[in-house]
């Protein structure tokens, strides 16, 4: 699949509850779903914590033949073993993706005769049974002539027909300004939308606003609708249609999460990312779709940004094998208009906490055993003019208990140093919760956090 918004892509995605080697038995359908795309030449390459938050992983791709049958030569016995390991580690649903570019010959020949449509169904439904996939992702570049359409919308309607039954799901994805018969959308359970970047290579929320409200005009309601999400860049040299990752990005340039340029390239930074997958919330999309998930960060921090945004309640922490618990930016939920997490050679850390409403939570779990008093401390950089404001952290367990600290330089906003915090806490056994705050900003910003860390007092 080439990740160009003017290209009319197709994509068909069906669930299936029936998969054995690699996915044996998928959850049920999510209410907000995360799919993302993995090519082959990555899969073996794949960092298995990218998949932590992600409902639908989709493999791209294999390809069909002219008379139904399945060319399945690029999907190879180690690619099966990693994505089964992927599976027992992760409850998210496989899905085989067929066609895109260069491998889509075929489908005109099989989706425009009756017979052969047939018989690709027949074969898909043994093939995704036989190699544990839970769905199907269909990338046909590109019907072109009205019959081809016509095939298009017949193979939809009736591998809905036929997997309707079953409990399956169907999905299209389309790109910008695609226009479907009513028949296709009435038979589609989730539309793709791959609203990335438009032609003067603009990928705001505003263009992924207009796109959706299109599809809308269409006949698709907004629960149909995922809107797609480039971890990919795009240049900006006149007559380009280079591209990079956005990690490749980020390692030279090291953004900040609001921005969404540099050097001669477009993206969507962490900022956008949020704001998009909170617009999708908001206008009670299906969900958002990643093209495609190895071209994030090494710590995963555009991902990090979708799971933030549709879940932003603290991960539940328990203590290191030492009791020690170790409250850091990627387990931290953020509240208020500023405050981001960003990475810092290779540490998340939070930053931009500017405002005196910016708040950061956790949650621990405190066992019998591990009940007790606490020494704290914290891993943070600051600015020397920046030195001088006060900060609260406050534990909200069994008892309520407050503790001020009054922040001290270090030598600038990389360079980090662990001070205790004065005072000892004290933790009984449950659920606690975790909060710090800026209680005085006298130069405008607090401090670059990157880890609270409680020790148990002998």
């Amino acid at each position: 699949m080439k990740p160009l918004c003017c290209l009319c892509l197709f994509f068909l995605a069906v669930v299936s509850g029936h998969a054995q080697k690699i996915a044996g038995g998928h959850p049920s359908a999510p209410k907000f779903r995360i799919a993302a795309y993995v090519p082959e030449y990555r899969i073996l390459a794949l960092n298995p914590d990218f998949v932590s938050h992600i409902t639908d992983l989709i493999f791209f791709s294999l390809e069909p033949t002219p008379d139904g049958g399945i060319d399945r030569s690029r999907l190879t016995p180690a690619m099966e073993a990693k994505l089964a390991a992927i599976k027992r580690r992760y409850p998210v649903r496989m899905i085989a993706a067929f066609g895109g570019a260069d491998r889509s010959q075929s489908f005109a020949a099989m989706a425009t005769d009756a017979g052969r449509r047939r018989r690709f169904i027949t074969n898909l439904t043994r093939f995704l049974t036989d190699h544990g996939f839970e769905g199907v992702d269909y990338d046909w570049e590109f019907p072109d002539n009205p019959a081809e359409k016509n095939g298009l919308t017949a193979l939809v309607v009736e591998t809905k027909r036929a997997l309707s039954p079953l409990g399956l799901q169907v999905s299209v994805a389309t790109a910008p300004g695609d226009w479907f018969d009513r028949k296709l959308i009435a038979a589609v359970d989730q539309f793709n939308l791959m609203s990335y970047y438009d032609d003067a290579h603009r990928g705001g929320l505003a263009v992924s606003q207009s796109d959706v409200d299109h599809l809308i005009r269409n006949g698709a309601k907004p629960g149909q609708i995922s809107l797609g999400l480039p971890f990919f860049a795009e240049s900006l040299m006149t007559g380009s249609d280079e591209e990079t990752f956005y990690a490749k990005l980020a390692e030279k340039y090291h953004p900040k999460p609001k921005e969404d340029a540099a050097g001669d390239y477009v993206f969507n930074g962490v900022q956008t990312v949020m704001d998009k997958t909170q617009y999708a919330l908001d206008r009670r999309l299906g969900g958002v779709m990643i093209f495609e998930l190895a071209q994030d960060t090494p710590d995963g921090a555009l991902s990090k940004a979708i799971h933030k945004t549709v879940d932003p309640s603290p991960d539940l922490l328990s203590p290191e094998a030492d009791g020690t618990y170790l409250l850091t930016a990627d387990n931290a939920a953020l509240d208020g208009p500023a405050a981001r997490v960003e990475t810092s050679d290779g540490v998340s850390d939070i930053g931009y906490w500017t405002s005196i409403d910016d708040r950061t939570r956790w949650k621990i779990d405190v066992p019998p055993t591990r009940a007790g008093i606490y020494a704290m401390s914290l891993e943070y950089a600051c600015a020397p003019r920046y030195a001088g404001s006060a900060l609260t952290l406050t534990f909200n367990g069994a008892q309520r208990q407050t503790f001020t600290l009054t922040v001290t330089a270090t030598k600038d906003w990389d360079t980090f140093q662990t001070i205790p915090l004065p005072g000892h806490v004290t933790l009984k056994a449950g659920q606690t919760t975790i909060q710090m705050q800026a209680k005085t900003l006298p130069s405008g910003d607090l401090i670059n956090l990157r880890h609270v860390i409680l020790t148990p007092m002998p």
